[in-house]
């Protein structure tokens, strides 16, 4: 076999070896990282590197890199001569998009919407002033189209499109406030957008009012006034918490 031929092959198989490898490691996060935050694997459990091995049937490489990631989360820590040991919700990372969505999918869900619906209705209002003064036009632009697109989606009832949009439209918000924090804090909120439009299991459309202070906003931003923005913001994410309190009444 030609030397060109031979490394190529090589490059192949090695990069096939990587590949399953990140496979594995993500395999072993997602499983223990979703049963540690939903409370399977209690707080001040512990287990060793040889454990993961064992009962994942990998190797000490992968079961290392995996109990690395979850030490990033705060989820554990390692000690010498006890192994790992499980942390509680004070260490964890909380504004970590996968520590977040299994908190949102386990039995502490209701509170982690809660606090962010909290968190957006506290901050969202001050990128969308952000957004008037720092987006640039072609942005401003995309927010009016995108809330063209709301109602067009409201209209024709379909609601998997009309998340989409509304996730799209709130995160350009976000992405251009002028404040790396809020762009920051505006990957974390995406994930509740979906459950604050629903009650009672199921998506709702959306009411005239809502379709109207999208406009409102978008127009705001459009034009550079931070303080309409500001207020057409704060309607729209009291309107989300009102509706997050229905929810949990309901439940």
């Amino acid at each position: 076999m030609a030397t060109a031929d031979h490394d190529n092959l090589k490059q192949t198989i090695n990069e096939g070896i990587g590949s399953s490898s990140h496979v594995l490691r993500n395999t072993v996060v997602a499983n223990l990282g979703r049963r540690i935050v939903h409370g399977e694997i209690g707080t001040g459990s512990r287990f060793t590197l040889d454990d993961i091995q064992d009962h994942f049937d990998v190797s000490r490489t992968v079961a290392r890199d995996a109990m690395r990631i979850l030490e990033s989360m705060g989820l554990m820590y390692a000690k010498r001569r006890v192994g790992l040991i499980v942390t509680g919700l004070e260490h964890w990372r909380v504004h970590d998009p996968q520590v977040i969505t299994w908190r949102l999918s386990g039995p502490d869900g209701d509170t982690q919407f809660r606090e962010l619906t909290e968190l957006r209705r506290a901050i969202e209002p001050m990128a969308a002033a952000g957004a008037a003064i720092h987006a640039p036009r072609e942005v401003k632009n995309d927010i009016i189209a995108l809330a063209g697109q709301l109602r067009d989606t409201a209209a024709s009832n379909d609601m998997e499109a009309f998340v989409r949009t509304d996730t799209e439209f709130h995160e350009l918000i976000y992405r251009y406030s002028g404040n790396s924090l809020f762009r920051m804090s505006g990957h974390v909120i995406q994930q509740i957008m979906r459950r604050s439009l629903t009650v009672n299991g199921e998506l709702v459309s959306p009411s005239e009012a809502v379709l109207d202070q999208h406009d409102a906003l978008a127009l705001a931003i459009s034009s550079g006034s931070a303080e309409r923005a500001r207020e057409a913001s704060e309607w729209i994410t009291s309107e989300a918490n009102r509706t997050a309190h229905t929810e949990r009444e309901a439940a």
